[in-house]
């Protein structure tokens, strides 16, 4: 594997040097992992019932939507730690480390603040996010290099061809990483208390059907944005760490192509789901609904699902509902500077038009 992506523009050592971290810690990992096994057995019997999954393109209000349900309390969510280290035992290592340092004066916890303000506070006003936010489960593919979020470290995609088509890999393989998301996610309902799990996922197109045969029950939502305004947001976002480690990959000629040819193939493969997901447990919105009226869009979620609210969410949305009108984005986007225009891009998904009758 490292010898693969070391073909390409990058320092071979760079390269080298990234794929061996991620290695070594996914063994660190495991090895707390096959720790659960003898301190928390019980897990492998918890049942991961009727799992709630956002899906969508990169940029198209998934993360909104998914912090406005995850206030209502009979929902379990993953934050960004937690699919860093995704072990029972180290959820509760990390949790009697913070009692301890709160006892202390939170110094662990100062140094995370910084953490967080130094590792994402570029991503301000793009995707908010920190350690103790909640995340897509996006880190537990990355330990198999089987997501196209590796991109944000590693911009030549075309040399993983199978993380954007993990539904197309061979069936002995496809069998083994359904094991692998069913155990992640009973990790996480049985260290949490046994609440419906609400995920969220933007880069999770090519392999949905994975998720589909784990979770034969599971509810998608699934939230649709006008491709003229969702490629040049995500390949904003996503090349925004490239201007750090690989600017010269920053060029509408160069590797930014990859990240408009990841969102294209995103807007496909939902595309094919849609088809055959079960009308009864799938529901969509288009993005302009949902940012205008979430109240009403979290509502006919509830209704479309048969969903009881926890006491105290309705006012909770409300609340959370009323501040986002108050929130004014300050990005705009021009396609030609990533070599596109408004014909382009309705070349690039012609079905997505059609499906959806967007305006060109």
């Amino acid at each position: 594997l490292v010898n693969r992506l070391c073909r390409n523009p990058c320092p071979r050592q760079s390269v080298a040097l990234y794929s061996l971290t991620i290695l070594l810690f996914r063994l660190g990992v495991g090895v707390f992992q096959v720790l659960d096994y003898v301190l928390f057995p019980g897990f492998v019997k918890t049942e991961v019932k009727a799992p709630i999954y956002i899906v969508a393109n990169p940029r198209s209000g998934t993360t909104f939507l998914h912090r406005l349900l995850q206030s209502d309390e009979q929902y379990t969510y993953i934050k960004l730690w937690q699919t860093i280290l995704p072990a029972i035992s180290l959820y509760k290592l990390v949790g009697a480390i913070a009692v301890v340092d709160r006892w202390i004066g939170r110094p662990l916890g100062r140094l995370f603040d910084w953490v967080d303000n130094t590792a994402f506070g570029g991503w301000d006003g793009i995707h908010k996010t920190g350690l103790s936010a909640s995340e897509e489960d996006e880190q537990l593919w990355v330990f198999l290099f089987l997501t196209p979020g590796i991109m944000i470290f590693f911009p030549f995609m075309h040399l993983l061809p199978e993380a954007l088509r993990v539904d197309e890999l061979p069936e002995k393989v496809r069998g083994r990483l359904v094991r692998y998301i069913r155990r992640a996610m009973q990790r996480h309902v049985y260290a949490t208390g046994g609440r419906t799990f609400l995920g969220k996922n933007a880069l999770a197109a090519g392999r949905l059907g994975i998720y589909r045969e784990a979770f034969p029950d599971m509810r998608v939502i699934h939230t649709v944005r006008h491709p003229a305004e969702t490629i040049p947001s995500a390949v904003s976002m996503f090349s925004k760490p490239w201007h750090l480690h690989s600017p010269q990959c920053t060029t509408p000629d160069g590797e930014l192509k990859n990240i408009v040819e990841i969102t294209r193939l995103n807007y496909e493969q939902i595309l094919q789901h849609r088809k055959t997901l079960d009308p009864e447990r799938y529901i969509e919105f288009r993005y302009d609904r949902l940012i205008a009226d979430p109240e009403t869009v979290v509502k006919e979620i509830y209704a479309k699902f048969d969903l009881q609210a926890t006491p105290g969410f309705a006012d909770l949305l409300h609340f959370d509902c009323e501040a986002a009108k108050k929130y004014t984005s300050v990005h705009s986007y021009d396609l030609s500077q990533y070599g596109l225009d408004a014909e382009k891009v309705r070349d690039l998904v012609p079905e997505i038009y059609t499906t959806y009758d967007f305006d060109v």
